[in-house]
């Protein structure tokens, strides 16, 4: 098991926070994992968003996390920031694992959050287990599985994709394979999927759109069910 040097980087060009003058402290840093023989990468993180792209050709993985904390400032910030955090991405066989959380995010009126952009390889499988803020994962031509706690969910262009969701808003689009989502509460839109639609809701509002497989709700909570444009069978909860 090897883990990547951390490198302090220059800000990043796109933000991937939108709150980030809610807090501090800012600092970034950089990991970087070459991906020969790596056919899986998990994610722990906690706070914060994730964005995560595939890029043909990539041979690592490449992440900038930028570093908040609210509730201190420079050294005082400095020294939560290496005491509390965790930021690591290593390798195990044919696994790549990053983790990026705070240790008791929130301590004395200051809390902490990494927000994650990552750069990989297209057709790795992710592994995703995340406590709050918004997600974003495109083109990784892969299977996808996510366990959420909360913040909105999109998903572009990947293989099966497999989300235990708390609350947010989910939209998945252009997956070759199945979709199986198990959510809390939220709407959630789903289109162009070429196998199955497995969902169970808690509440919000479920739309899905030209389904090549079949669409079976297991419980459509309270909200609205509206589908078209499936080719297999459609089977809904009785009111």
């Amino acid at each position: 098991m090897r883990t990547t040097t951390l490198l302090l980087a220059m800000l990043f060009a796109a933000p991937v926070l939108a709150d980030w003058d809610d807090y501090d402290y800012r600092e970034e840093r950089e990991l970087t994992l070459a991906t020969a023989g790596i056919t899986s990468f998990e994610i722990e993180a906690g706070a914060g968003s994730l964005a995560i792209a595939g890029v043909d050709g990539a041979r690592s993985i490449d992440v900038t996390a930028t570093v908040l904390v609210e509730g201190a400032e420079g050294d005082k910030a400095a020294s939560f920031v290496e005491r509390r955090m965790v930021l690591t991405l290593e390798r195990d066989g044919d696994r790549a694992r990053l983790v990026a959380d705070f240790r008791d995010a929130m301590s004395f009126g200051k809390r902490g959050a990494i927000a994650l952009d990552i750069r990989m390889p297209e057709g790795i499988d992710l592994y995703i287990d995340d406590g709050s803020g918004s997600m974003e994962v495109a083109d990784t031509g892969a299977a996808v599985a996510i366990d959420d706690g909360s913040g909105s969910i999109t998903i572009a262009n990947s293989g099966d994709v497999n989300i235990d969701d708390g609350s947010g808003s989910i939209n998945v689009s252009d997956v070759t394979g199945n979709v199986d989502i198990d959510d809390g509460s939220g709407s959630m839109t789903l289109e162009r999927i070429s196998g199955d639609v497995v969902i169970d809701d808690g509440s919000g509002s479920i739309n899905v759109t030209d389904i090549g497989g079949d669409f079976p709700v297991i419980d459509g909570g309270s909200g609205s069910i509206n589908h078209s444009a499936v080719a297999g069978q459609v089977d809904l909860p009785e009111d």
